[in-house]
């Protein structure tokens, strides 16, 4: 990653300059074939985790881990997910090949083939899988950091990762926070930890994001009262009903202003902790 310091001033963000011009910037609605490897690593005893990895160097400085929002069920194939291509970290992903970095595509484990629970997403058989995954990317890719992305239900993954084992990647970053427990969901996006300075992990919300589980209010409020930095973001772009509100294209998953969030993201400064920001 690419990542620069935001100018920060009386806790607000000022416009970041694009890292990269959006006219080189890939068409995130193409789903353009991928050329990676689908490694299936044995993660528990009882259990596999399928990733897909790609890149187009063997010494990039990140590799950024994707964790897609709903069920999380990729179904990857030796030609890349098959599922949920729409998802917002899932049709981005080519975005950290472009800043040459590399990315891992994170499909359910074996006993969650169909889409994960919130119980999964909860549970420390979760963090195993994630270990398993952050071995391999080590041992691909000695020497390189490693940051977990996640939008949506995703967030409540990443969230699990952090507080169990803070420790395990570079940096985290939550978009789209699961922030409202609703009926048969119990997980939130809600991070927690001795001492938060010594980690790095990043908010970003969409004002216009209207999906029940995580409206934009109460993710920022997450964000506060964690310590942690957040990102605004404001599109009104598709979604119009209570399904597609919570889907990828819609303000949820930043249909529209994909270069601009990813480009806040990428400007992200994770060598220094920020306060809390908004822009």
């Amino acid at each position: 990653m690419k990542l620069k310091r935001l100018i920060l001033a009386l806790s607000v963000v000022l416009p970041v300059v694009s890292v990269m011009p959006v006219n080189a910037y890939a068409d995130m609605h193409s789903f353009p074939p991928h050329t990676g490897d689908l490694v299936t690593l044995q993660s528990r005893p009882d259990a596999t985790q399928p990733i897909y990895i790609e890149t187009e160097t063997q010494t990039p400085t990140w590799v950024v881990l994707d964790f897609p929002g709903g069920g999380g069920d990729l179904s990857l194939s030796t030609d890349g997910p098959t599922r949920t291509k729409g998802n917002f970290t899932i049709r981005t992903a080519s975005y950290w090949i472009q800043q040459g970095d590399a990315t891992v595509m994170v499909d359910t484990p074996s006993d969650f083939a169909d889409g994960a629970t919130d119980g999964y997403r909860m549970s420390k058989d979760a963090l195993k899988d994630a270990e398993a995954i952050v071995a391999e990317v080590h041992k691909r890719f000695p020497g390189a950091k490693v940051a977990l992305i996640s939008t949506s239900r995703g967030t409540i993954s990443v969230a699990n990762i952090f507080n169990r084992e803070p420790e395990l990647a570079d940096a985290y970053i939550l978009t789209s926070p699961v922030s409202v427990v609703i009926k048969h969901h119990s997980g939130l996006a809600s991070v927690h930890a001795d001492h938060p300075e010594k980690f790095r992990v990043l908010y970003v919300g969409n004002k216009g994001d209207v999906c029940i589980a995580s409206p934009y209010t109460s993710g920022r409020g997450l964000a506060e009262s964690s310590g942690y930095p957040f990102i605004a973001e404001e599109s009104h772009e598709g979604g119009g009903d209570w399904k597609s509100d919570c889907e990828g294209h819609s303000p949820h998953g930043y249909l529209g202003i994909e270069p601009q969030v990813m480009n806040d993201i990428n400007a992200w400064p994770v060598g220094q902790q920020p306060a809390v920001t908004q822009k």
